[in-house]
């Protein structure tokens, strides 16, 4: 049920120049379209229950951190991932993530070494 971010403009138009205008309303749409995804992906989580930390939108896209909890993983267990592990003395820190909507969910997982 994600919602995927549409090309601002077609496929055949890319690598072409603009003009000044067009670039501005392009980049304006695609704001809009990360803003909106954002939204909704913090609304899809706070409705089941998942506690947000914060949020982050940049040109990249957006970002959703919220803590680590067993209903996240029933929610986003099947399709999520590790991107960094570090260690803090004898634990190890994982931080996961998953996408919904096109926003990146990211957490912390703490295990034993």
């Amino acid at each position: 049920m994600s919602a995927t971010i549409e090309l601002p403009r077609p496929a055949h138009t890319l690598g072409k120049p603009q003009p000044l205008d067009d670039r501005r309303a392009v980049a304006l749409a695609d704001f809009n379209t990360r803003l909106e995804n954002l939204r909704a992906c913090v609304h899809w989580l706070v409705e089941h229950d998942v506690t947000v930390l914060a949020s982050t939108l940049c040109r990249a896209g957006a970002i959703v951190t919220v803590s680590g909890s067993t209903r996240l993983h029933q929610l986003l267990g099947h399709d999520s991932s590790w991107r960094k592990r570090r260690q803090d003395g004898a634990l190890t820190v994982y931080t996961c993530f998953s996408v919904r909507f096109g926003t990146r969910v990211e957490w912390e997982e703490v295990r034993c070494a």
